[in-house]
């Protein structure tokens, strides 16, 4: 009896700590304050530990030689643009892309703060609330090693439901012009976004209020604002609109001969899976502390009702969205990170949370879980960095690019113009790091050419040839048709092996050819 009161004092003990520090986490200010210095410390450890970027962050390596309105049929290129700005500041290294990304990371838990207290009308609830996406590990872990896009738009999701709060509590010209700003934006980040704004819209016009303030005629403002943002960039699409269909193709359905019933079973498989993959461990804990918020809310009633409609509707017809383009448009590969937009249910769900009367003990249990979390995330990074030579399943952040550099350096090459393949553009934008100077293309991306891949200049041409012997035949054709290199075919090609540890020894093998002066623009 006396081992059990100790324990239950112990629990009274811990529960009332955990509700001091969600007290304590709930003015705006300092949460921000905890949020900021987390991001730094998770900027530090991603930015300066691992000596090589992840594809995504090497892709924005490359684009970034350049300001166009437009990079890769892929996605839009606000992410490009705000990586050339700082790159004024870092330069031309990883950090000018990790800054990028846990900017946009804070404004996620900023943003999904200001829309959780614009809904629930308390602090420590939407600070609560606004923790949630670190139980999310798409956001929480898998975001700070890989996705670019994937972060700015999930933080645009937030950003644009408060500025439709905003809109709706005071329809003033700037309420339509942040509106429209928010949407313009939002379609910059990401693709995916265009289903969410119009999930929002929609489910928007079933509030009367809502409905009134958007079929106003001063909603144009919102859609000219939204449109002058994106013009350029919608141009350059159609410029390249030959090349679209082949990619979406290749992007969301697997090549097969499937009958329909087998397609819409594939792609019905991939939606659950991504869902899944998307939700957890969230919805476990969310499970485990808030059980009565997934009961039906019979009678139960809260200041935010009206606005968890708005938000529950949006999710739903976000949800049949996709469900009609699996069935109708036969998608059968739907991959995890698009999920993000649906970053706003934490929102929802704390709604309903309090409509079912969440307690004080649960909210702060459940803050305590996640706040274990984070910490644990910031001590993953380091460990990763120790352990990742050793098991090697992310290798390619390990790649010591610098030593990669002094042997191309050994071997002639100073600065020029280089074509390059490597899954697919990890050499492009890791080396450009080592040689700012030069101007590099990827043969992923064909619809890209930096300035100054055409002029006068030394010629590289680069792959990797212990999974990609074949690729020789094909580099040359790029090298002769993008830097304009007169290349025979019977050059001598160099190679270049890195071993990574003892343990993992010839793990990365490279070919190259560095074109001799006089054959074509290469000099």
């Amino acid at each position: 009896m006396e081992e059990t009161g100790v324990k239950r004092r112990l629990g009274v003990n811990l529960t009332a700590r955990l509700d001091g520090y969600t007290q304590a986490l709930a003015p705006m200010r300092r949460f921000l304050l905890c949020l900021g210095l987390y991001m730094l410390l998770l900027f530090a450890l991603r930015g300066f530990l691992f000596p090589a970027a992840s594809s995504d962050a090497a892709e924005q390596l490359l684009f970034s030689q350049s300001l166009d309105w437009g990079y890769s049929l892929r996605n839009p290129p606000l992410y490009t643009w705000l990586v050339i700005a700082s790159q004024q500041v870092f330069g031309v290294t990883i950090h000018s892309v990790a800054f990028v990304k846990f900017t946009a990371m804070f404004l996620i838990y900023f943003f999904l703060r200001q829309a959780a207290f614009g809904v629930l009308k308390d602090e420590r609830l939407a600070s609560v609330a606004a923790l949630s996406p670190l139980a999310l590990y798409l956001i929480a872990w898998d975001s700070v090693m890989n996705y670019s896009q994937t972060v700015l738009v999930a933080a645009m999701v937030p950003a644009t439901f408060c500025a439709l709060l905003r809109l709706d509590r005071r329809d003033g010209l700037a309420s339509y012009a942040i509106l429209g700003v928010a949407v313009g934006i939002g379609l910059m980040s990401k693709y995916t976004y265009a289903i969410f704004i119009i999930s929002l819209l929609a489910a928007a016009m079933m509030d009367q209020r809502l409905r009134l303030r958007l079929l106003n005629a001063r909603s144009l403002i919102s859609v000219a604002i939204a449109a002058v943002i994106i013009l350029g960039h919608l141009l350059w699409l159609l410029e390249n609109s030959a090349a679209l269909a082949p990619l979406i193709q290749s992007n969301f359905t697997f090549p097969h001969d499937a009958d329909p019933v087998s397609t819409a079973f594939l792609g019905l498989g991939s939606v659950l899976t991504a869902f899944f993959n998307a939700s957890v461990p969230l919805i476990v804990l969310l499970a485990l502390f808030f059980w009565k918020a997934f009961a039906p809310l019979r009678g139960a009633s809260a200041p935010s009702d009206r606005y968890r409609r708005i938000v529950g509707a949006s999710l739903i017809i976000m949800t049949g969205v996709i469900f009609v383009l699996v069935l109708g448009a036969e998608v059968t590969r739907l991959r995890t990170h698009y999920m993000a937009m649906f970053i706003l249910f934490p929102v929802y769900f704390f709604a309903r949370a309090q409509a079912a009367g969440v307690s004080g003990a649960a909210l702060a249990r459940y803050a305590g879980v996640v706040s274990v979390l984070a910490v644990i995330i910031a001590i993953a990074v380091p460990l990763i960095y120790v352990a990742e030579p050793l098991r090697c399943k992310k290798c390619t952040l390990m790649v010591p690019y610098a030593a990669f550099a002094e042997r191309l350096r050994d071997a002639g090459f100073t600065r020029g113009k280089v074509i390059s393949w490597y899954l697919p553009v990890l050499l492009s934008g890791n080396l450009r790091v080592h040689f700012p100077d030069s101007a590099f293309a990827s043969a992923k991306y064909p619809v890209y050419d930096p300035p100054g891949l055409k002029a006068k200049g030394q010629c590289l041409v680069i792959w990797e040839s212990k999974r990609y012997a074949e690729k020789k035949a094909d580099m040359l054709v790029e090298a002769r048709k993008r830097l304009g290199a007169a290349i025979t075919g019977n050059e001598p090609v160099g190679t270049i092996t890195l071993p990574l540890t003892a343990a993992k020894k010839d793990k990365f093998q490279y070919a190259y050819l560095l074109v001799p002066p006089g054959q074509g623009t290469c000099e």
